[in-house]
C-alpha cells in the first residue's frame, strides 16, 4: 500500500467518530513521529476508533444547505457530512478505509477482521447508503425484483475498484446486468457514491 500521512489517518478518524478532536487524540495513541505511516497504523488506528464512542451532531441540529456567507464548498461538506454520519459505524469506517486511504480489499480485510467476501458486501452497502443519504431517497427499491441482488452487488464493487474477478463471474454479471435494470442502477449509483466521497475536502 502506499504510505499515508497524519493528516490522512486524522481525517480518517474524524470520518469514523465525527470529531476533530477525538480524532486528534486517537491518532497520537498509535502514530510516532515519522512523517509516512503503513498498514500497521491504520490497524491500530481503526482499533482505537471503534473502542471510542461517536461524537455526531444529532440530525435535527445539523445545519442544511447554503450558510449565510459560507462556500459552496463549505456547503457541500456540510451535506456530505450528514450522509456520512447516518451511516453505520462499519460503513463509515470501510468506506474512508477505500475511498480516503485507497486501502486494497486485501488490506481492508486486514483491518476489520473480515473475509473479501463481505468487504465487497460492506463497501456496495455502504456506497448505496451514502448516495441515499444524501440525496434522502431509499436504497432499497430494487431488492425485491432481484433474487441476485446481494452476488452482482459484490462483483460490482469488485469491477468498481478493479479488483481481481474470475472470469467465469464476470461473464456472469454481464448477462445479469443485461436483464436487470435494479442492477444498473445500483452500479450507476455505486459509481456516484465513490465520486462523491472522494472528492470530499477536508475540512
Amino acid at each position: 500500500m502506499n504510505e499515508v500521512g497524519a493528516d490522512e489517518l486524522s481525517e480518517f478518524a474524524r470520518r469514523v467518530l465525527g470529531d476533530r478532536g477525538a480524532a486528534e487524540e486517537a491518532v497520537a495513541t498509535v502514530v510516532g513521529a515519522k512523517r509516512a505511516h503503513g498498514l500497521d497504523e491504520i490497524v491500530a488506528l481503526a482499533q482505537v476508533c471503534r473502542e471510542l464512542p461517536d461524537s455526531f451532531v444529532p440530525a435535527e441540529e445539523r445545519p442544511f444547505g447554503m450558510s449565510e456567507g459560507g462556500s459552496l464548498a463549505a456547503s457541500v461538506a456540510v451535506e456530505l457530512d450528514g450522509a456520512n454520519a447516518a451511516l453505520t459505524r462499519r460503513q463509515r469506517e470501510i468506506l474512508a478505509l477505500r475511498e480516503l486511504l485507497g486501502l486494497t480489499y486485501d488490506e481492508i480485510s486486514a483491518v476489520i477482521g473480515l473475509e473479501l467476501e463481505a468487504v465487497c458486501a460492506l463497501l456496495a452497502r455502504g456506497r448505496l447508503q451514502f448516495r441515499a443519504k444524501l440525496r434522502s431517497v431509499s436504497s432499497d427499491a430494487d431488492e425485491e425484483e432481484c433474487p441476485d441482488r446481494d452476488q452482482a452487488l459484490q462483483l460490482l464493487a469488485r469491477g468498481l475498484d478493479r479488483e481481481p474477478v474470475p472470469e467465469d463471474d464476470v461473464n456472469w454479471l454481464f448477462a445479469h446486468i443485461a436483464g436487470c435494470e435494479g442492477c444498473q442502477c445500483a452500479h450507476s449509483e455505486m459509481h456516484e457514491a465513490s465520486v462523491v466521497y472522494r472528492a470530499w475536502v477536508w475540512r
